[in-house]
């Protein structure tokens, strides 16, 4: 049940409560007319009420969205010395890597799982016929972005050098 059928449930209740207490003051005493309001002003309350509350709950659920849109990913800056010179020359050519060429490095698209990304891309080859390569060097830096909550990583000429991580002189 949301929020709006809870709101929606209490006004009917009070609605049932309104039309019972106008039968019961008019069938018993005066005394307490100060509960009483007839019905046909009862309605025109009520339904302002439900509008306000659907609307209130309508707010309340805007405002507990995140505040970023979905589409901002974060990315891991790295060195280029994160990875061997034989990668860095040729990454983007790697069928399992999704690599872009930068004007200073290179931008790498994370995979969810990457050691599972790396079995779907080798069994794939396998099927197709066709090698599918991806680095083994690779993986743990996948790893260590997609940990981190990265979507991409940028290998960069003054990227960050990461003790975590294994570097290459070249």
């Amino acid at each position: 049940m949301t929020d709006i059928d809870d709101l929606t449930a209490a006004v009917e209740a009070l609605l049932a409560a309104a039309k019972q207490a106008q039968r019961h003051i008019d069938a018993d005493t005066d005394e307490a007319v100060f509960c009483v309001v007839p019905n046909r002003e009862v309605l025109p309350l009520l339904d302002a009420a439900r509008a306000v509350a659907t609307a209130a709950t309508k707010v309340a659920l805007v405002a507990d969205e995140p505040a970023e849109p979905p589409f901002v990913r974060g990315f891991a800056d790295l060195s280029v010395h994160h990875l061997p010179r034989k990668l860095w020359d040729n990454l983007g050519n790697y069928g399992g890597v999704r690599a872009y060429d930068t004007e200073s490095g290179w931008l790498v698209y994370v995979p969810d799982d990457p050691r599972e990304h790396v079995e779907a891309e080798r069994q794939a080859g396998r099927e197709s016929g066709f090698a599918v390569e991806v680095p083994d060097e690779i993986v743990p830096i996948w790893e260590f972005a997609r940990s981190r909550g990265c979507d991409y990583i940028l290998f960069d000429l003054d990227g960050e050098v990461v003790d975590d991580l294994p570097t290459w002189d070249w």
